[in-house]
């Protein structure tokens, strides 16, 4: 573990010192990469959290693999606790060409049902993350800008000013622009305000705890991921416990006819 955390250091200083002479094209190809793990699969708490402090706490497992084309993600995550949502099963398949295919296992209806692509800016789950925050971006849909360098809770980063290039792309994702803070030794966001059509900041994502995985191509996994809703207060906070990019996940697991049948 030592030797990797040492490698791991090494590997982001010269991405750090690299990051200099790239173009916003450049950042942003990273930012997409950066996280685009062959398999993974995660066990994770999730704190739901008021305004007046009140939380509520979920676990839930998460499974994913990337497609053959290296680009395209296949995921699932299923909620294992309280009662009130175990058995929720959520399953998405990202395609680069169209829109991705959105599904989701209901116990209580002993049905799946399929999500439309304006599902994106729906609330996953009643959290403060969106469908459309699942799995990243691809930033050929939007117009990126490099405003400024500056550091954020001691990461160098690249702040880039990110909008959708289509209005309805636009309306699907809920939100007009972006504003990412990416840190320039491993490419990962680690702060992102979203803005609505009226230039009002809707909500913010923070990260934390970034672990190298692959280091030959620098993926990384987000170990800690919080989203709060800048209207209400109430925020999201989910923590990986445990994580396996080693084992094999079956092809089964990701059958729209496999979220009812477990």
């Amino acid at each position: 573990m030592r030797n990797a955390r040492i490698v791991g250091a090494l590997m982001a200083l010269g991405f750090a010192r690299a990051a200099a002479a790239l173009s916003i094209d450049d950042i942003m190809h990273h930012n997409y990469y950066a996280t685009k793990v062959a398999v993974l699969t995660s066990e994770s708490t999730m704190l739901l959290t008021n305004a007046s402090g009140s939380t509520r706490e979920r676990k839930l497992t998460g499974i994913a693999r990337l497609q053959p084309d290296g680009v395209d993600a296949d995921v699932v995550i299923e909620f294992n606790a309280p009662p009130d949502v175990r058995g929720t099963r959520f399953l998405q398949i990202q395609h680069s060409e169209r829109d991705d295919d959105m599904w989701i296992y209901l116990p209580a209806l002993h049905k799946s049902r399929r999500l439309v692509a304006s599902n994106k800016r729906d609330s996953f789950i009643g959290t403060d993350f969106s469908y459309g925050d699942i799995l990243p971006l691809d930033p050929a849909n939007f117009r990126n800008r490099l405003l400024r360098e500056e550091t954020l809770d001691g990461s160098d980063c690249f702040v880039v000013e990110s909008s959708a290039k289509d209005v309805a792309y636009e309306r699907d994702l809920g939100y007009r622009r972006r504003l990412l803070w990416i840190r320039k030794d491993n490419f990962i966001e680690v702060k992102v305000d979203y803005y609505d059509g009226d230039g009002r900041i809707v909500k913010t994502q923070t990260t934390a705890d970034h672990v190298l995985v692959q280091p030959e191509l620098n993926r990384w996994v987000v170990r800690q991921r919080e989203m709060i809703d800048r209207d209400t207060g109430h925020r999201t906070l989910i923590k990986i416990d445990k994580l396996d990019q080693h084992s094999a996940i079956p092809d089964r697991l990701f059958r729209v006819e496999a979220l009812g049948a477990r």
